[in-house]
């Protein structure tokens, strides 16, 4: 594990959203941190390595029945020779490197890595799969598959421009916002984030960030596995359901909250401030912030209950009048917090 080399891989994920996903799958294959993550630097031509060759067909490119055995064998020996020294810089090693030509995916004459995105980036089957994915993540899971392929048709014909991506699927939310709306259960990291999104922390330890991460059960740039964290309803029972009320209630009301992971109790001993202490660091959530900022004459109750804008329920309605009449704006947005609504994207 190397840091620099992860927050570069994030880095390049930022600076390539917008752009081709072509130009971004050829980025990744050169990255520090996927050539040591999937093991690309132990590829030899006498030794490829398939680690890698399978990833970028299963996960980041056409999924699962869309490829032999055989085109995974083919990439795997083109992309020997991938390297990133000390500095994160890419370097062909060339005593390692197989310069023979290969079919892959039914292409043939392919002997580099631009060979390879090309044929892959040739299979409809492509779109379909990465924008599957992206709906999955982004819109929901109960879209159909002529759903998905309208707006994947359009990512294919844009020859795979991103930016044509997310405006089809944003001209599918606005057309359809039935079907998008609250359909996803917020991942614990979705979960904390819209939290501090709403509550200003004061203090920002590291340390205390990820305990809090590691008591809900998902640490950022920790997955599980190389195929990444699950998606919405897999984080979703009783337990770890109450462990997101309970941590709302502590940050709110100053209560005692345990990490897990030292086994240690702190209370908060601030008037009006909430705190979670690990042993090693403090969050503080400025309350008194939150006060000013909600019992303005002209308050917006939008801005507390922004995120059920497209959720027309009688409990939401309820939180709304509470808000129109300036009740205790502390404990409702408690109870917005701790609504099940909170927890839909």
């Amino acid at each position: 594990y190397n840091p620099a080399f992860k927050c570069a891989h994030i880095d390049l994920l930022r600076n390539n959203c917008f752009g081709s996903f072509r130009e971004l799958l050829m980025k990744v294959t050169k990255d520090a941190a996927m050539i040591r993550f999937l093991n690309l630097q132990l590829s030899t031509a006498e030794r490829p390595n398939e680690n890698y060759a399978r990833e970028l067909l299963e996960l980041y490119s056409l999924g699962t029945g869309e490829y032999t055995e055989t085109d995974i064998q083919n990439i795997s020996r083109i992309l020997t020779g991938f390297r990133a020294n000390g500095d994160g810089e890419f370097y062909l090693a060339k005593r390692h490197q197989n310069k023979q030509a290969y079919t892959i995916l039914g292409k043939a004459e392919v002997k580099d890595l631009e060979g390879v995105i090309d044929a892959i980036l040739e299979k409809e089957a492509c779109a379909r799969f990465v924008t599957r994915r992206f709906c999955d993540f982004f819109l929901s899971t109960e879209l159909t598959n002529a759903e998905v392929n309208s707006i994947a048709n359009r990512f294919y014909s844009s020859d795979y421009s991103l930016t044509a991506l997310y405006r089809a699927a944003g001209t599918f939310i606005i057309e359809e916002p039935g079907r998008v709306a609250g359909r996803l259960y917020k991942s614990p990291l979705n979960f904390l984030t819209s939290t501090f999104t709403l509550l200003p922390l004061v203090s920002h330890d590291r340390q205390a960030l990820f305990s809090l991460q590691r008591r809900h059960g998902q640490q950022l740039l920790f997955p599980p596995s190389v195929s990444g964290w699950p998606l919405h309803m897999a984080w979703f029972d009783s337990t770890s359901y109450r462990q997101r009320i309970d941590t709302i209630t502590a940050l709110i009301s100053g209560q005692a909250i345990e990490d897990e992971g030292s086994g240690e109790q702190v209370d908060a001993e601030i008037p009006q401030m909430s705190q979670l202490s690990t042993g090693r660091g403090i969050l503080r959530v400025d309350l008194n912030g939150i006060i000013r900022d909600y019992s303005a004459a002209d308050i917006d109750t939008d801005k507390l209950l922004n995120w059920s804008s497209s959720r027309d329920t009688s409990h939401i309605a309820s939180l709304r009048r509470s808000l129109n009449k300036n009740a205790g704006r502390n404990r409702v947005l408690a109870e917005a917090m701790r609504s099940p609504e909170f927890q839909l994207i």
